[in-house]
């Protein structure tokens, strides 16, 4: 049995959606990857003939001082090679621009292809989270609550026992009697409250 079919089934068809998108990409980035070989390989050939044609270049300005000016037929075929590799170099440089503009697409298709993947991807993440969180709550849901529960039950002993500890808080200096019965109702409601509270937790952590 593969992890694929351990998955949920409301989980596999993003994953099947994840690989799918994953292929595309992988594509998208070998196209791209060979034109930008292919578009590496001839800048490499064009440093190559230029490297050449200084050597040329040296080669018959040397001979040249050399022979006091006299043309022989090796300086000729230098000569000869130095025009050749310039105009090879200008053709370099206009099949260097073209190239350069025929990798542009696959730019635009790399980036979208990555973009639809990692949109894919959270969207995976996000689902595959949901389903784990919903079995979780299925599985332990209740006993969760339960202690939720008693935990906030805790915490409103603790406030209750912060606002008795505190006499200025229900019983201020100069209380009117209006003031007075409305401090006597707080302290009732809360009272209540907790009652209450203690009453709907315990059977539930009991059971």
């Amino acid at each position: 049995m593969t992890i694929y079919n351990e998955l949920p089934e409301d989980v596999r068809p993003y994953v099947t959606d994840f690989k799918e998108k994953e292929q595309a990409y992988q594509q998208a980035r070998q196209s791209f990857a060979q034109k930008e070989h292919d578009v590496e390989l001839i800048k490499n050939r064009k440093a190559e003939t230029q490297k050449a044609l200084k050597e040329y270049d040296t080669q018959w300005r040397q001979l040249f001082h050399e022979n006091k000016g006299e043309m022989t037929k090796q300086m000729k075929a230098l000569r000869t090679e130095c025009v050749l590799a310039k105009e090879t170099l200008e053709e370099f440089n206009n099949l260097i621009a073209v190239a350069e503009k025929d990798i542009t697409p696959y730019q635009w298709q790399l980036g979208e292809a990555a973009s639809q993947l990692i949109d894919a991807q959270h969207k995976l993440i996000a689902r595959y989270a949901t389903c784990l969180f919903n079995h979780f709550m299925q599985e332990q849901g209740k006993v969760l609550n339960a202690i939720m529960r008693f935990y906030y039950y805790s915490l409103s002993v603790n406030e209750v026992g912060v606002l008795r500890r505190n006499p200025r808080f229900f019983r201020p200096p100069k209380l009117s009697p209006v003031e007075q019965l409305y401090a006597v109702s707080a302290q009732l409601t809360i009272r209540g409250y907790v009652a209450v509270q203690r009453l709907s937790c315990y059977p539930q952590l009991l059971a």
